[in-house]
């Protein structure tokens, strides 16, 4: 008799187990369809909204549009970081999407970014909070870029993807940068102004700026005139003849405590700033009737240099 109910209590444990298992693969089930498409208000793929299009524009113009169905209640676009929530604008709703245009706007992050911030978003939509997700990477061709940097503000705001895919704002400032703004020619001399960004004016720690001989190293300092962060130096033919005959590249340095920066066009949106940014050549006069012909050129990372060739007072080259 025991022995028997024993066989029983066995046979019943079997049997509840096996519709654990069938209820269990029923859930499964269920969970699965209502992620592909059912109403289950709080599945994993509902927390989430793919875009339909994502652009950041001249480095501030944030334009978004996701699928979405009409809601109760307003639906907005909620950005922030590590500092909360900085700014909310109202989405525009219909037609199964809702869009909006937003202006993201650096002066959120000045003074004190010293490294880059990272905002993020949220779409809420009634009682649903949607986050993101970074659009499939597209590839632009042209000469310019699709996020440039701000030059009025030394610091570029680009999109990224973060996180499990999320969609970020990256807002990072620009290292220490001598940014090339204007190359102008007389009959004697050249002259270069600029700007300098990321440093403050202690740590320029010289008056002058230098000339460096690409080839020999032969150094030439040039007096360089500061106006708040711009800057402007000329420099001389006479230097320019020094060199000898042939042709010759300088480059230019300014001096900083940090070390010396290279002059060039970095906050800009060229892809190559040599195919772009053609300067006509120019012929300089030298005082002991040399004839200077000197081209400034942009190399492709950005670098302004100087190509050089002087011509003997006997060809008779008139400036």
């Amino acid at each position: 008799m025991q022995l028997t109910r024993r066989i029983k209590s066995a046979r019943d444990r079997v049997r509840a187990t096996a519709r654990g298992v069938t209820v269990l693969a029923q859930t499964r089930g269920a969970l699965t369809n209502a992620g592909n498409g059912s109403n289950l208000s709080r599945s994993r793929s509902e927390s989430t909204l793919r875009p339909l299009h994502l652009s950041l524009l001249d480095g501030q113009t944030l334009n978004l549009c996701v699928p979405l169905d009409e809601v109760d209640g307003p639906v907005v676009l909620r950005v922030g970081g590590r500092r909360g929530s900085i700014a909310a604008w109202p989405m525009s709703v219909g037609r199964g999407r809702a869009d909006v245009t937003a202006l993201i706007d650096p002066q959120w992050f000045i003074p004190g970014l010293t490294e880059p911030e990272y905002l993020g978003f949220k779409v809420m939509a009634g009682s649903t909070v949607y986050d993101v997700l970074a659009p499939p990477p597209h590839h632009q061709g042209g000469p310019t870029l699709a996020t440039p940097p701000r030059p009025d503000l030394g610091m570029a705001l680009s999109l990224a993807t973060g996180y499990r895919g999320r969609a970020f704002v990256r807002v990072a400032p620009t290292p220490p940068r001598a940014e090339v703004t204007a190359t102008r020619a007389t009959w004697t001399t050249l002259t270069v102004s600029g700007r300098v960004l990321g440093i403050n004016a202690q740590a320029l720690t010289t008056d002058v700026v230098h000339i460096n001989h690409r080839d020999s190293g032969e150094r030439h300092a040039v007096p360089v005139h500061y106006d708040g962060d711009h800057f402007t130096f000329s420099i001389p033919a006479t230097i320019l003849t020094v060199a000898g005959d042939g042709e010759h590249v300088w480059d230019f340095r300014l001096p900083t405590a940090g070390g010396p920066l290279r002059l060039g066009r970095w906050i800009s949106d060229l892809r190559d700033p040599k195919q772009v940014l053609r300067r006509p050549p120019r012929y300089l006069a030298a005082p002991d009737g040399t004839t200077v012909h000197a081209q400034f050129y942009f190399t492709p990372a950005g670098s302004l240099a100087l190509r050089t060739s002087p011509l003997a007072p006997s060809k008779g080259v008139t400036p």
